[in-house]
């Protein structure tokens, strides 16, 4: 980005050089609006897509680059496109490789899944697994 050499140093930032960073970037991104979006949404995609870190630190930049409004959609476009091309890809390969390797885990956890959905439980086994699967995810 022209105007950038200068601008940041190998040591860790300051917040005058973040400052100083997120101008330039913003006035780049005024003068070259096409451009920066469209590597904001390629980048934004294929970071949600990969599960690679720094997500929220590109949703940042999307706010300061192009205002509140249209950072946020922007930024709900790429992160929803690359939650489906994520799912996507999971259910195609990952079904494979779950299966190949995994098969007697998956069996137990279906074991586990129709024991907390039965109907002795005075039908809320559904949604007690819900809340497990929740509590582990979280």
């Amino acid at each position: 980005i022209p105007g950038l050499r200068g601008v940041v140093s190998l040591k860790l930032f300051t917040i005058k050089e973040i400052q100083k960073l997120a101008k330039t970037l913003s006035s780049y991104a005024k003068e070259h609006f096409v451009r920066t979006l469209t590597v904001q949404i390629l980048l934004g995609t294929w970071v949600q897509t990969f599960m690679i870190p720094g997500a929220t630190v590109l949703n940042m930049l999307a706010g300061n680059n192009f205002g509140m409004w249209t950072g946020l959609a922007t930024t709900m476009f790429y992160n929803s496109l690359g939650s489906v091309f994520l799912y996507l890809i999971s259910r195609s390969v990952g079904r494979r490789i779950v299966k190949r390797y995994l098969n007697d885990r998956v069996e137990s956890f279906k074991t586990l899944f129709q024991s907390r959905t039965g109907k002795d439980r005075t039908g809320f086994g559904t949604l007690n697994l819900v809340i497990y699967l929740t509590s582990l995810r979280i």
